[in-house]
């Protein structure tokens, strides 16, 4: 049976065998990112499938298939007023077939903490009709209070290790560095949020700080902490560990774990940071 026939009746199955239920507002996720976003805005209740995300005291969601091959098949059964996916989110067939059942879509794109709350705004704007959250308001008081720039240090931060995958210029953590004073070293001609480079490349750099995260397959400190001293024997830069729970996803959580980006700096986050 060819795509065409299937999306045919999967369109004719979402309009008529589920209709009754979009008096409600249903929303899929398609990555743990939206997922948590769209959690901290206040409408978990809505998201019925996507991508899980561990939430304390939150049931898990629906499955509609790994992150980057949801199944359509699975999608439909839920019949989704929305459809909330981000710029890292990347299977076209899918979106196509979301597309072709007529159904909303939303992609974020958040870069830096400027976006973050724009787009945290557009996402209750275009699906509930007003941008007002308390959660966004207490993010920008956050942002309106931090302190002035300390010193500036300079830093690489990880992505990965192995290969070499940073955070570029473009990635929303390197927004939350610049804000502390951190300064990289320029990629120029690459405008990837996680550039891969070369060990070539990374040794040719004075550094003041590495930062990496945290998680699985990824070594661990002592490891870290060897790698870069061969890297850099001479003057071997600080290590710190960033944890991927808090640090990997562009959603309000970062925020309240400022001070633990670069404690040497006695960056102090405001008191509103630590209630988001």
């Amino acid at each position: 049976m060819s795509i065409d026939v299937k999306l045919r009746r999967y369109v004719l199955l979402y309009h008529l065998v589920w209709a009754p239920w979009l008096f409600a507002m249903r929303t899929v996720t398609l990555s743990p990112q939206a997922t948590e976003l769209v959690t901290q805005l206040g409408k978990r209740a809505d998201i019925v499938a996507g991508s899980n995300i561990s939430i304390p005291g939150s049931p898990p969601l629906n499955d509609i298939g790994p992150l980057f091959m949801p199944s359509i098949e699975r999608m439909v059964r839920y019949a989704p007023d929305w459809v909330i996916s981000d710029s890292f989110f990347t299977a076209p067939t899918f979106l196509q077939g979301v597309a072709a059942l007529r159904v909303n879509t939303l992609q974020l794109e958040i870069s830096d903490l400027s976006s973050l709350i724009s787009e945290s705004r557009r996402i209750l704007n275009s699906i509930y009709g007003s941008p007002d959250n308390i959660e966004i308001d207490r993010a920008t008081d956050c942002l309106g209070k931090l302190p002035k720039k300390s010193a500036a240090f300079r830093y690489l931060a990880f992505a990965w290790l192995d290969p070499p995958i940073l955070f570029g210029a473009n990635a929303f953590m390197s927004d939350m560095f610049q804000k502390i004073g951190g300064k990289a070293p320029e990629l120029p001609q690459i405008t990837s949020p996680y550039p891969q480079v070369s060990v070539e490349w990374l040794l040719g750099k004075e550094l003041d700080v590495v930062f990496y995260l945290e998680e699985g397959g990824q070594p661990q400190r002592a490891g870290v902490e060897k790698l870069v001293r061969h890297w850099w024997p001479n003057r071997p830069p600080k290590v710190i560990a960033l944890s991927s729970e808090k640090f990997s996803k562009a959603t309000f959580t970062p925020l309240r774990h400022w001070a633990e980006i670069y404690p040497e700096q006695n960056f102090i986050a405001p008191e509103i940071c630590g209630k988001l």
